[in-house]
């Protein structure tokens, strides 16, 4: 009976010990965003917000970035079509008159005319220190 107990609880160490490690082993993925500017640059980096606000002709929405694919920002640098994961396409106005983000070379704010094309990547990318 002793022997059953003592196997019992070093199973249930080994389990535990195996899923705390596994844990401190999976990294969180984050969002990248990829600013193609009008001036033909391109910035990289980590967003510092988590939704973008945008109006539509039925509702305001507050869109979060990891749903979010692709932002195409119209020729009036107002409008934006808005391509999402889930193959849902919605055209509005973004309500930010900056876009904030981290990239290697720092802490960047960028107005919302300026980019081109916005594009979020869900992947391995570490915030810059």
């Amino acid at each position: 009976m002793k022997k059953i107990a003592l196997c019992r609880m070093l199973l249930l160490t080994v389990t535990l010990v195996g899923a705390a490690w596994a844990e401190n082993e999976k990294k969180e993925s984050q969002v990248r965003l990829e600013l193609d500017l009008i001036d033909g640059s391109r910035v990289i980096g980590v967003p510092r917000i988590e939704s973008v606000p945008v109006q539509t002709s039925y509702a305001t929405l507050d869109l979060p970035l990891k749903q979010i694919l692709a932002i195409k920002i119209g020729e009036d640098h107002e409008t934006a079509s808005i391509d999402l994961r889930n193959g849902d396409k919605l055209k509005g106005v973004i309500n930010l008159e900056k876009i904030k983000f981290e990239t290697v070379f720092g802490k960047v704010a960028i107005e919302l005319g300026q980019p081109q094309d916005l594009e979020l990547r869900q992947d391995e990318f570490h915030r810059p220190d």
